[in-house]
């Protein structure tokens, strides 16, 4: 299947959120999670991430991953000093 194949819109498969976290419920040990791409702040895309391994019921999101590493790389506050 090439390029102008895909870009035809009779091919295009337009789905909601909640669409395509059903679909992707059915595939079993894979964990999924959702994300959206952004233009002009409106939702245009939808992501969908998929990791194989044991089920979990909610997966963080980007902004709380970045948070986390963020916090982690940080050295801890109140502890300069402090003996």
């Amino acid at each position: 299947m090439g390029q102008e194949e895909l870009a035809r819109e009779e091919n295009l498969n337009l789905m909601t959120e909640r669409k395509l976290q059903e679909a992707a419920e059915g595939i079993e040990d894979w964990s999924f999670r959702v994300e959206h791409a952004r233009l002009f702040g409106l939702k245009s895309n939808l992501i969908l991430f998929g990791h194989r391994g044991v089920r979990t019921a909610i997966a963080p999101s980007l902004e709380t991953m970045a948070l986390i590493e963020t916090m982690a790389a940080s050295p801890a506050s109140g502890s300069a000093g402090a003996k």
